[in-house]
């Protein structure tokens, strides 16, 4: 209610502002973070509530959440619980790619399935798919650490993937220059939710050896700032994402200081290796079509 009241009251701040701008800044940055952190309880308590859920098929998935920053770290909790509350999750992997700190201080859920592990040296997202790689499992989800996901949302995510096992799937991506999420439709590159097969990993890691071995790019280079433009690209048809219902964010995903997409000089290694990610698929195209003659 005292929350409420302070909105309210935010809210009556415009007129205020026109002759203190800063004011009126302030108080619209208070306002966002009040009514984010608002929305980030509800899904937190939506998650420990929520019931078990299933899937009518057998396949299993192995669910994989590589974390960096400490400021993310209260996400992971509800985020490893979204998961464990899928029966078709046979692991779920929370891989800290900071040294400097422990997962195990930040997630306490206890579950068989639940493995954490302290990377000894700092890692890129993309290692994520090296650690699907390594799992016998044949389904595996990437979910980045800003993405608070529910279990029916992971479930419907999953379904897609097993009725489309060729390609991969998510939740949001690129067409063109437009971003889109939650909706039914072909991107160019996936972001935050990578769905797929041991395959597509296979796929990625091996487009990756290929575009370090032509010069232009290094693998770190992909590992870090372009993984999700290489794995997006590893099926015979364009990656898709699905309409699962509204999509929460941390507010982090947007805190220049935190959001790696706004660090100085992502842009640029990423422009490198969509041109040659480009190269390597027409050439491997021309000898798919000259192989076939």
């Amino acid at each position: 209610m005292r929350v409420s009241k302070y909105l309210n009251l935010v809210e009556q701040l415009p007129a205020v502002g026109a002759v203190f701008p800063a004011l009126r800044a302030s108080a619209r940055a208070t306002k966002f973070a009040l009514e984010h952190e608002i929305a980030f309880r509800k899904w937190v308590w939506s998650v420990r509530a929520a019931p078990s859920v299933s899937i009518t098929r057998h396949e299993k998935c192995v669910a994989i959440i590589p974390s960096y920053n400490a400021k993310r770290t209260r996400n992971l909790e509800p985020l490893v619980r979204s998961f464990l509350h899928c029966n078709f999750i046979s692991k779920m992997i929370v891989s800290n790619h900071n040294p400097a700190l422990r997962v195990q201080d930040w997630v306490q859920t206890n579950d068989s399935r639940l493995v954490l592990i302290n990377q000894p040296a700092r890692r890129g997202h993309g290692y994520a798919f090296e650690l699907a790689r390594a799992e016998s499992c044949d389904y595996f989800i990437v979910l980045d650490d800003d993405f608070l996901i529910a279990p029916k949302q992971i479930a419907t995510l999953f379904e897609h993937l097993l009725d489309e096992p060729q390609i991969p799937h998510g939740l949001a991506g690129i067409l063109g220059s437009k971003l889109f999420s939650s909706i039914e439709s072909e991107v160019d590159c996936l972001f935050h939710v990578f769905a797929g097969t041991r395959a597509h990993a296979l796929a990625y890691l091996d487009y990756a050896e290929r575009l370090a071995q032509l010069g232009e790019v290094r693998l770190n280079e992909i590992e870090y700032f372009a993984d999700d433009i290489v794995y997006s690209r590893v099926g015979p048809t364009k990656a898709k994402i699905h309409a699962v219902g509204a999509l929460l964010r941390c507010k982090t995903s947007a805190q220049a200081d935190i959001a790696f997409h706004m660090s100085p000089g992502f842009w640029e290694p990423r422009n490198r290796v969509t041109t040659e990610l480009e190269k390597l698929l027409v050439h491997a195209r021309a000898y798919q079509v000259q192989a076939q003659k």
